[in-house]
């Protein structure tokens, strides 16, 4: 896929639209999947990447970390756990 610093955190990071253009990282172009502007159809209604960085608590069963970060990604209501 590429060395370190090659970019492809990067290239993840604006596909799923978790990256903005900035005064310092400008984004351009055309980004199409399976035929489809990703404008027209958001990338995140059929993809998804797990970042590098572990953003779930150690202390949390496996079941537990499942179940928020189900929670927080489609945004239930009520009793976390």
């Amino acid at each position: 896929m590429g060395s370190s610093g090659a970019g492809k955190t990067s290239l993840l990071n604006i596909l799923s639209n978790r990256l903005a253009t900035t005064k310092e990282a400008q984004i351009s172009g055309k980004i199409t999947a399976n035929g489809y502007s990703i404008s027209e159809i958001p990338f995140t209604t059929f993809s998804a990447y797990v970042t590098q960085e572990d953003t779930l608590l150690g202390t949390l069963t496996p079941r537990e970390s499942l179940e928020f970060a189900a929670y927080m990604k489609i945004g239930l209501k009520g009793d976390l756990l």
